[in-house]
């Protein structure tokens, strides 16, 4: 949806969203999601206010995330942006995996977007730590495909060279969007929609898209 449709419009916004979600959809078809996360998103899809002791593990079939691992970076600053490893992240994300075989799993670094805060997208920070992004998604893109998972990677917003977003300009909203599967998607050069991920998602597991994704899938048939 666009953020006028759902009601998120900055990070001050902490309420749950009331319109349904891909999290929600999964479970109403009988089926189990997993996140590894910013709390954000736990207020945003499972309940709000978020209450650490309450929500930062999630083991609890009755929750629309069954299976969550949330953070908080409680206490950043620009001089301390507690960053969580993402190689952390995605060996809880394995774990769960394993443990639970979840149909949907959401993996969430906020690593990127911390860096390009503080240094810059041109800064060697940021250069270093988007190469240990990727040398981690080496090692673990072939594990998550073995147990059976298609792989999206993308970002919801890019930097402008003062390491800020949320305007308009290309370098704020043209992210890359790679698919790792065996399903047939657009041609390379196609440009894709934000919205159109959510309805993908839900094709590609079979699940009912709401009337209120309007947007298309972007699976060839």
């Amino acid at each position: 949806l666009l953020p006028q449709a759902h009601g998120i419009l900055t990070n001050a916004h902490q309420s749950r969203v009331k319109q349904p979600d891909i999290f929600s959809q999964v479970t109403a078809a009988g089926r189990q999601s997993a996140a590894v996360a910013h709390s954000y998103f736990s207020t945003f899809f499972q309940q709000a206010p978020f209450d650490p002791l309450r929500d930062l593990e999630v083991d609890h079939d009755a929750r629309n995330i069954q299976f969550a691992r949330f953070y908080t970076m409680t206490g950043e600053t620009v001089g301390n942006p507690v960053l969580p490893s993402d190689f952390d992240l995605f060996t809880q994300a394995s774990i769960l995996m394993q443990r639970h075989s979840p149909d949907y799993v959401l993996i969430h670094s906020s690593s990127p977007d911390s860096m390009n805060h503080v240094y810059g997208p041109q800064s060697i920070q940021t250069d270093t730590n988007t190469y240990q992004i990727d040398s981690a998604l080496s090692h673990y893109i072939p594990l998550w495909q073995k147990h059976g998972y298609d792989i999206m990677i993308t970002a919801d917003h890019g930097h402008s060279d003062r390491g800020h977003h949320g305007g308009t300009s290309a370098d704020m909203r043209d992210v890359a969007f790679y698919y790792f599967g065996n399903t047939s998607g657009p041609a390379e050069e196609v440009v894709l929609c934000q919205t159109q991920i959510a309805p993908s998602v839900l094709e590609l597991l079979g699940v009912e898209v709401p009337s209120g994704m309007e947007s298309a899938a972007f699976w060839q048939h």
